[in-house]
């Protein structure tokens, strides 16, 4: 999530896609740490990463993928 959302930028629509982008990929890796230090409790920060933020982010993604025009090739 965290490389998908350095690939957008421009208005400020892509700014809030951008920014749930990082926090659910941050609290990704941050729930990483649950495996590695053998606290299993801090895994759910990874699961709120994944269940919270990112259908939040596709929401936001897909509202400004539909708000935008093609751009032709020719």
């Amino acid at each position: 999530m965290i490389l998908s959302a350095l690939t957008l930028g421009g208005n400020r629509e892509a700014g809030y896609v951008r920014r749930t982008l990082l926090i659910g990929g941050a609290l990704c890796l941050a729930g990483g740490a649950g495996p590695i230090s053998g606290w299993m409790l801090l895994q759910n920060v990874a699961v709120l990463g994944y269940a919270v933020a990112l259908p939040i982010a596709a929401g936001l993604l897909a509202r400004l993928f539909m708000s935008t025009a093609p751009v032709s090739t020719s």
